[in-house]
C-alpha cells in the first residue's frame, strides 16, 4: 500500500506541480482478525462507488475502473497485482463454481446500522490501543 501511495503521490505532484504529501494523517492500517468486520469491511469499500453516485449497481460493466468486483466475481479481465486469494479464503472460496458466493457476500450494499457497528467496533480499537500506548 506504500509502494502505491509514494508512487501515485510523485505522479501527482508532477503532473499538478505541486509539492508535499496528498494524503496527511488520513491512511491508517490495522490487522482484521474478526471474519465477519473483514466481509463487511470489503462489501463497504466495494459499494461504496454505488454510495457515491459514481455508478448505479455494483456489476456494472463500467465500474471495472471504480472497483474490483467483476473481476472477484469471475465476471471480467484478471488483474495480476490484485491478490484475491485472502478474500476467497475467507469466503470459502475455493473453485470456480464458488464464485457465485462472491456476489452475494459483497453485492449488498453495507447498511447504516452495519455501517454504525463497523465504526463503533473501530472507535472501540483505538481507544483500547490509545490506552496500552499510555500505560
Amino acid at each position: 500500500m506504500w509502494f502505491l501511495g509514494y508512487h501515485f503521490v510523485l505522479f501527482f505532484n508532477a503532473k499538478y506541480k505541486r509539492v508535499g504529501p496528498l494524503f496527511r494523517n488520513r491512511f491508517q492500517s490495522q490487522i482484521i482478525e474478526d471474519p465477519d468486520y473483514f466481509q463487511n469491511v470489503v462489501r463497504y469499500i466495494h459499494n461504496n462507488p454505488v454510495a457515491g453516485g459514481f455508478i448505479n449497481r455494483i456489476d456494472e460493466e463500467r465500474d471495472e475502473t471504480i472497483t474490483s468486483y467483476r473481476y472477484l466475481s469471475g465476471q471480467s479481465m484478471e488483474y495480476k497485482w490484485l491478490a484475491k486469494e485472502e478474500l476467497y479464503r475467507h469466503l470459502g472460496i475455493h473453485n470456480a463454481q464458488d464464485l457465485s458466493r462472491v456476489a452475494f457476500a459483497l453485492g449488498n450494499p453495507v447498511t447504516m446500522e452495519t455501517f454504525a457497528i463497523l465504526t463503533q467496533t473501530e472507535r472501540k480499537k483505538i481507544r483500547a490501543l490509545k490506552l496500552l500506548k499510555a500505560a
